[in-house]
């Protein structure tokens, strides 16, 4: 890690974050779809994509996550094969779970911004659920299909 902020020898800084994702499988659930082995590379499409997005507590009214999702967004569907879907969780605010779809936002940006980023990504957004996770805090679940 050390590595990640010298130059020439000389230590001028340490990493403040440092990311290792991670990917597991069960090769026995796998196995019982007819799925024997993985895709070696990312160059491979895939058929599905879940992701929950980070954000903080109350990140439904703040922007700092959407270019995340943007990202994520079009990122899988470089990767996605033509009958690939999508699942993902956004925050949502938790007085909009029982309001019109239209009256909630996200990362800052109103329902129709975002239902704009998912078909800009080239995904077609097939249904949503609002899910209330405590009183304070919510999550609206998003099933996408590649156009």
């Amino acid at each position: 890690m050390l590595d990640l902020g010298t130059f020439n020898g000389q230590v001028y800084g340490l990493p403040f974050s440092v990311s290792l994702p991670v990917g597991y499988y069960n090769m026995n659930a796998l196995g019982k779809a007819g799925i024997t082995t993985l895709p070696e590379t990312w160059d491979e499409q895939f058929d599905g994509f879940a992701f929950d997005p980070p954000y903080g507590r109350n990140a439904w009214k703040s922007e700092d996550g959407f270019e995340l999702l943007e990202g994520a967004l079009a990122s899988c569907h470089s990767l996605s094969s033509e009958d690939a879907n999508l699942v993902t969780l956004i925050p949502w605010p938790p007085s909009s779970i029982s309001e019109s779809i239209d009256s909630g936002i996200s990362f800052g940006k109103s329902w129709s911004e975002i239902a704009s980023a998912f078909s800009e990504s080239g995904w077609e957004i097939m249904s949503t659920s609002p899910i209330r996770v405590h009183r304070s805090l919510a999550r609206l679940l998003i099933h996408a299909e590649r156009k």
